[in-house]
């Protein structure tokens, strides 16, 4: 290219110089001068064309960093997704372990509830066997008005509760004491709480029980060591 360009200066050099050039050299001097045009044409589209060709790559190259960057902000997504995954997976064990701890615990007090009712039951059969025993013993009977009145005064012996209703507080369950005692639980379980006791006068200094219901149960309970 560069060669045809000198050709056609010097040809227009020479065609500047009167007298110096003949018709044919003017001819072939057109002809590379045409040839020269074209070529600068054909070098001006492909400039365009190439020029066109890097404007489409630097837009691919702004989309591709543009979709670069939405992989990185999603692969960040799925990083903390992952993340967020694991911490629910851990809790989840954690309240797992959890439940099986209550569980087991809520087993444990189910057991000490069915025993504590058997034992309620036990103790309301053995009242009513009792009630029905005295019910059923036969009257005393009357001595002769004569013999009564030789006969010496009997002595009254102290009454005492029977002994399978007298309790002893510092070793009673919290059941006797409502079932026997006639307690009611948050009296029972205060009394359990606040043990040991070293006499009953201690219900109320130290457990805070009213006078009235120390005096009513006085005579069913002990306090043993």
């Amino acid at each position: 290219m560069k060669s045809s360009l000198r050709s056609g200066l010097v040809a227009l050099l020479m065609m500047g110089l009167p007298g110096c050039v003949s018709l044919s050299t003017h001819e072939e001097t057109l002809q590379e001068l045409q040839v020269i045009t074209s070529d600068l044409d054909r070098t001006r589209a492909r400039n365009e064309a190439l020029t066109k060709q890097v404007q489409m790559l630097r837009e691919s190259n702004t989309r591709l960093q543009d979709g670069i960057a939405s992989l990185n902000a999603a692969a960040v997504k799925t990083e903390n997704a992952e993340n967020k995954v694991k911490e629910l997976d851990r809790q989840v064990k954690e309240l797992t372990v959890v439940k099986k701890a209550l569980t087991q615990e809520l087993e444990v007090q189910r057991q000490v509830s069915e025993t504590h009712l058997k034992t309620i039951r036990r103790q309301q059969k053995e009242l009513r066997e009792r009630e029905r025993a005295a019910l059923l013993q036969p009257p005393t009977p009357k001595p002769d008005s004569e013999a009564a009145a030789h006969a010496p005064a009997p002595q009254t012996p102290e009454t005492s509760p029977p002994a399978s209703s007298v309790i002893d507080i510092n070793k009673a369950s919290a059941a006797d004491l409502a079932l026997i005692l006639g307690l009611s639980k948050e009296d029972a379980e205060r009394l359990i709480k606040n043990r040991p006791y070293k006499s009953t006068e201690e219900l109320v200094s130290k457990q805070g029980m009213d006078r009235a219901t120390v005096d009513r149960i006085k005579d069913k309970i002990t306090v043993g060591p």
